[in-house]
């Protein structure tokens, strides 16, 4: 998919990745545990940052030149999102986020809120 679906400046890098299985499987994992720490509300701060991360990685490979509106391109629009819900931290209030920051080990490591 990435070897068909990459324009602009960094078509060159995007395709020397495009089809390598360990960026495959670092995708998949990446992509599953983003999604369960945003579902569960544990870790909501450093999926939001994992997420933000990607999206950027996919306006580089896809969106650049902008083909339509610069501004509310759909890539910034969802980092802005995960933004917000890692302001909030909106796993205090609708997830497992409040029982989270209780444990040794995010007391330890406060960067795993």
């Amino acid at each position: 998919m990435l070897q068909y679906a990459t324009k602009g400046p960094f078509k060159a890098l995007y395709g020397e990745l495009a089809g390598a299985a360990w960026v495959d499987w670092a995708y998949m994992g990446s992509m599953l545990l983003i999604g369960l720490a945003l579902i569960a509300g544990v870790g909501v701060r450093a999926a939001a940052i994992g997420g933000i991360a990607w999206l950027i990685l996919f306006h580089t490979a896809t969106a650049l030149p902008p083909e339509h509106n610069p501004i509310v391109d759909d890539h910034a629009l969802y980092a802005v999102v995960l933004a917000g819900v890692a302001y909030v931290g909106a796993g205090r209030y609708l997830g497992l986020g409040r029982w989270w920051e209780g444990t040794a080990l995010v007391r330890r490591f406060p960067f795993l809120r």
